[in-house]
């Protein structure tokens, strides 16, 4: 999808080295990338990593907006 032009947004529970390489091979693609901590089967886990997402992509546009 990055390749496409998306922003993309993880989630991971373990893995923070995984993580970050994805993101990392995101952001090679010119893309926001984000990895979230967030355990899939805790629904209130999810509404944060969504949550956080949301003001990380907020934050970027406003930042890209300003230049």
């Amino acid at each position: 999808m990055a390749e496409n032009g998306a922003d993309i947004a993880i989630t991971y529970q373990n893995s923070p080295e995984r993580a970050d390489s994805v993101v990392s091979s995101i952001e090679k693609l010119g893309r926001l990338g984000l990895a979230v901590q967030a355990d899939s089967a805790d629904p209130d886990a999810i509404k944060r990593a969504v949550n956080e997402t949301v003001e990380v992509k907020a934050s970027c546009s406003q930042d890209r907006n300003a230049e």
